[in-house]
């Protein structure tokens, strides 16, 4: 993007260049403004064609390598920037010529110089406000990208035509102004007599100077154009509709102060002293606007407060940038013959300046000083040249030079301002902004934010969250997202070589299985990196030191185009699909080029979150994977969190069972903690299977690099997104569970369904349509029975299930369910569970049989004799009803053990067994193992992080859980406290986190 807009500023810089060589040649300017106008319209038609051979060029002179190569600073960037210059070239510099034309016609005597001159500049800027609201609102949704340069052309054409319809109307007379002044007046720095009417000389404005003002000016301007454009993407968001309204705002500040400037460059001398206060003004304004930005209100959500807030922000700041233009041009104006030319050299100093400070603030500036700096460094030189411009601008030097000077040493000694801590903290989407700032950088693209919530590290980009990263001691958390690379493994369990695009933090790349050997990331910002190193030592996993690991810095479409290596997988996770630096990789064109990376019969994996589409989004995003590959999954194995599967060769890993239970036998550690324990897992996870995909899509537009839907919809900021059940209502009508393997165990697969219901009321009416396929069976009433308990009605359902015993009296599935659903009810519904276990026999050496004596033991609290039970309990199956409290049994004698043989080992096999149900289904007495356990095993972290998951679970609930009353947790709560007072930070523990457990344990006490 700074490449880009460095190119475009170069052409106009050049146009102005070359215009005031010739401009006085010229008789007939509007003549040549229209011949400009239609020069423009047809050379940008050339601007497509002209990428596509860039890129054809640029694969010609770098491509073919072994490997994704990283974008440093070296050939293939130069190669980028002289493309960008070349493919802008003859547009860019027609345009910079056309303002000097216009002020050539328009400017007849000397009064019009500043009058006229500001005010065209005003309309022209004016005019850029217009095509920024209409291109990034109107033109680039509905026509696409092509289209919106035929359309611009067709307007170039349109103005074109009318200034030749003024241009062959007969011309006036010459006046004064044109031709008509001698050659001595005619040069920029002659010296004109000026006398106020009482006959005082008065300062003559040196006008010689004020290019290398407007040079440096130029930088500056665009120092705080860029550093506050990306400020404000924290506010705003980075999509191109939050962009276009942002650059919108800053032109239409700058088109105001062009207006404000004609009015007050009537006279050299006068625009002399205006200039130097105009750049003062810049100073003082940007100083307003960091004070205004650090008390940032938090609670400010909708985005048209955001812009309206963003407006107020950036306008004063704009409106002294743009005065002074017209300003200088009239400081270096002494007559109307000169002024088209004066107004072109303006024109370009101050350009080259901006291309300048465009380089300067995205490439060094930023990185190096951050917010803080580099707004310090801009208002310092913005005062630094108001002092600038009394010195060099007056002979002799005005009585107001004194001030202006010592206002600027004060500003550059007193104003040193500090991390911008709302400003960080803020985001446009709807999370949390609480906790500990553990690092903050800005790269080249974005700034990289961390902060510590709730026992995690969330990683943030430019406002936008990228991932919440697990600390030292906590329990695994159900982050689902980390399923992409497990889901490629076992769609391909031979899978060896993977790609990955995007590392935010890095918690895909823990998901890596071991059996994958070799691991590419592609990376666009240098600084995400930068802060996973920063907090490594505080994270529980840290994927950096994976020796599999091989980072590469770029951006992915552009690494790939320059490699021909093939992979067994990518998996293409990037930042949010309306960001300018990812919406390119959800196109047409991106999952074309994934697909010839990819191995035959290699998989792409793609996520997507349901908050960031809408209906037609989704059904497009689905249409152009179909476009691309022959075969298309949809798994959700959250409610808000969509993975898509996608590659030549079928790729079922729910229907391939023989081969989907060996890939999770090799690694079962690590599959667990991500919720991956059995085939059903991901049966109860698929949402669209192959023909579900085509039929849900059918229709849609795909989404192109053209046609960007992503970028242009902009469905997040318009509060048009999905929720969590619309989204599962869309998918219903294609349910592929009945096409499943009847060997599978649908009574899991509807638990799971059903753990989804608290955030997605659609998954009732999936269980409740898997229970129609199912009629006339005791599996049925038993669905049937799950949907009454998801609702809160647990004495209800376990009626339901009494009553199916008595319809299908043979069926082991219902009789377990009423004798576990009698167990979990709360002490004053006890009786009917004892009624109903007395009506049902358990069949000795049953899953029912084993755990039930295994409860009776630890109700007595006879550890030894449940310890013997141990293997037994070991081998109730995952999908069994019982494999709940099977898990927690095989804990619980270990951690309440007065001597277990080796403290930490059995600690250490206890986290594995109580994480791993922990991660599907978390539960209070979990958590309160969980502790004993790290106790036991002198894991002080652990222990620390269990208290606080046990102290939010009863926050959330208000003092009651599944698993017990309010009195029932008042010991453990007694004891936990006990425990976390007798810890000390060290050993993963920080202070601050330590004294935000002891908070949440006091509030989870003084629950009423």
């Amino acid at each position: 993007m700074v490449a880009v807009l460095a190119a475009y500023m170069g052409g106009l810089a050049l146009g102005a260049f070359l215009i005031e060589r010739w401009i006085r040649r010229i008789a007939r300017p509007v003549l040549w403004y229209a011949a400009l106008e239609l020069g423009i319209g047809v050379t940008a038609l050339l601007v497509p064609l002209l990428l596509e051979l860039a890129g054809t060029a640029l694969v010609a002179m770098f491509g073919n390598q072994p490997a994704p190569p990283a974008a440093v600073l070296g050939g293939a960037t130069l190669f980028y920037l002289a493309a960008a210059f070349v493919v802008l070239l003859l547009p860019t510099t027609l345009m910079g010529a056309t303002l000097p034309l216009l002020v050539r016609h328009a400017v007849r005597v000397e009064a019009d110089i500043g009058r006229r001159i500001g005010t065209l500049y005003a309309c022209n800027t004016a005019g850029a406000v217009l095509g920024a609201l209409s291109g990034a609102l109107l033109l680039l949704p509905a026509l696409g990208l092509r289209g919106t340069v035929w359309a611009a052309a067709a307007l170039n054409l349109v103005v074109a035509g009318v200034a030749l319809r003024l241009a062959t109307r007969p011309v006036e007379a010459a006046g004064p102004g044109i031709g008509g002044i001698a050659a001595a007046a005619d040069s920029p720095d002659a010296a004109v007599a000026v006398a106020d009417p009482s006959g005082t000389p008065r300062p003559i404005a040196n006008g010689c100077w004020v290019l290398p003002l407007m040079l440096l000016s130029g930088a500056v301007s665009f120092v705080h154009e860029v550093v506050w454009s990306r400020m404000l993407g924290h506010v705003l968001g980075s999509s191109l509709y939050a962009f276009g309204v942002m650059l919108a705002s800053f032109l239409a500040g700058i088109a105001l102060g062009g207006a404000l400037g004609a009015k007050l460059a009537r006279e050299r001398v006068a625009s002399a002293r205006w200039l130097a206060l105009a750049q003062l003004a810049v100073a003082a304004a940007a100083m307003l606007a960091w004070l205004a930005i650090v008390h940032l209100p938090l609670e400010m959500t909708s985005f048209a407060a955001r812009v309206g807030w963003g407006f107020g922000l950036l306008f004063p700041l704009a409106i002294a940038i743009g005065l002074t233009y017209p300003l200088a041009v009239r400081v270096l104006t002494p007559s109307a013959d000169a002024a088209a030319r004066c107004s072109a050299r303006v024109y370009a100093w101050n350009t080259v300046g901006a291309i300048a400070g465009t380089l300067a603030a995205g490439l060094f500036i930023l990185p190096a000083l951050r917010y803080e700096g580099a707004v310090r460094l801009a208002v310092t030189a913005s005062a630094v040249l108001a002092v600038l411009c009394c010195l060099l601008l007056f002979r002799p030097r005005p009585r107001v030079a004194l001030p202006v000077g010592m206002l600027a040493v004060g500003i550059a000694l007193l104003f040193a301002p500090r991390p911008p801590d709302a400003l960080l903290r803020y985001s446009p989407l709807r999370i949390s902004r609480e906790g500990e700032l553990l690092y903050y950088g800005v790269g080249r693209s974005a700034a990289v934010v961390a902060l510590g919530q709730d026992g995690q590290i969330m990683v943030r980009t430019g406002g936008l969250p990228e991932a919440a990263v697990d600390r030292i001691g906590r329990a695994p958390q159900p982050y689902v997202e980390a399923w992409m690379t497990p889901l490629a493994v076992l769609a391909r369990p031979a899978l060896a070589d993977l790609l990955v695009v995007g590392l935010g933090g890095g918690r895909v790349l823990e998901a890596v299985p071991p059996s994958v050997k070799h691991v590419d990331v592609i990376e666009l910002e240098p600084e995400v990196v930068a802060a996973n190193r920063a907090f490594a030592a505080q994270r529980a996993v840290d994927p950096l030191q994976d020796p599999r690991l091989n980072l590469v810095f770029g951006d992915a479409r552009g690494a790939l185009a320059l490699t021909g290596r093939r992979y067994d997988a990518i998996v293409s996770q990037p930042s949010h699909p309306w960001t300018a630096g990812a919406s390119h990789l959800y196109t047409r064109e991106f999952m074309q080029q994934a697909r010839a990376h990819l191995r035959p019969g290699g998989v792409l994996v793609q996520w997507m979150n349901v908050e960031f589409v809408d209906a037609d989004l989704l059904r497009s995003l689905l249409a152009t994977l179909d476009a691309v590959f022959r075969h298309v999954r949809v798994y959700r194995p959250a409610p808000l969190t969509l993975l898509f599967l996608a590659s030549d060769a079928p790729a079922a890993p729910e229907l391939d069972l023989d081969a989907t239970r060996a890939a999770l036998a090799a690694a079962p550690g690590h599959y667990a903690r991500l919720g991956l324990n059995v085939p059903e897992d991901l049966a109860a996870a698929l949402a669209l299977d192959d023909a579900g995909s085509r039929a849900f899509a059918a229709g849609a537009p795909a989404i192109t690099d053209d046609r960007n839907l992503f970028a242009t919809r902009s469905v997040y900021d318009r509060q048009r997104s999905l929720t969590a059940a619309q989204a599962g209502r869309l998918f219903a009508p294609y349910d592929p569970l009945s096409t499943l393997d009847g060997s599978l165990a649908v009574d899991y697969i509807a638990r799971r369904l059903i753990a989804a219901a608290p955030l997605d009321a659609s998954a009732r009416e999936r269980v409740a349509a898997l229970a129609e396929r199912h009629a006339d069976t005791g599996l049925q009433v038993y669905l049937k029975s799950l949907i009454v308990q998801s609702v809160g009605q647990r004495a209800q359902a376990l009626e339901v299930q009494q009553i199916g015993t008595t319809l299908y009296p043979q069926d082991g599935l219902l009789r377990d369910a009423v004798l576990e659903s009698g167990m979990a009810l709360p002490t004053t519904a006890r009786p009917v569970a004892r009624s109903a276990r007395g009506a049902v026999d358990t069949m000795p050496g049953t899953a029912a049989d084993t755990v039930l004596a295994a409860e009776a033991y630890a109700a007595a609290s006879d550890w030894p004799a449940l310890a013997r039970l141990d293997a037994a309990l070991a081998r109730i199956p995952w999908t069994s009803l019982w494999s709940d409290r099977a898990q927690r049994l095989r804990a619980e004698w270990v951690a309440r053990r007065a001597d277990p043989p080796d403290a930490r080992v059995a600690a250490a096999r206890n986290l594995a067994l109580i994480d791993r149900e922990a991660v599907v289904d978390p539960t209070a007495e979990l958590y309160l193992l969980r502790a004993r356990s790290s106790m036991l095993g002198q894991r002080p972290a652990d222990a620390l992080e269990s208290a606080a998951s046990y102290a939010d679970l009863l926050l959330q609930s208000g003092g009651a859980t599944e698993d017990a009353t309010r009195d029932g947790h008042h010991a453990d709560l007694a004891w936990l406290r006990a425990m976390v007072d007798g810890l000390a930070p060290g050993h993963g523990i920080t202070a601050a986190r330590l004294a935000e457990v002891r908070l949440r344990l006091r509030r989870a006490q003084a629950l009423p």
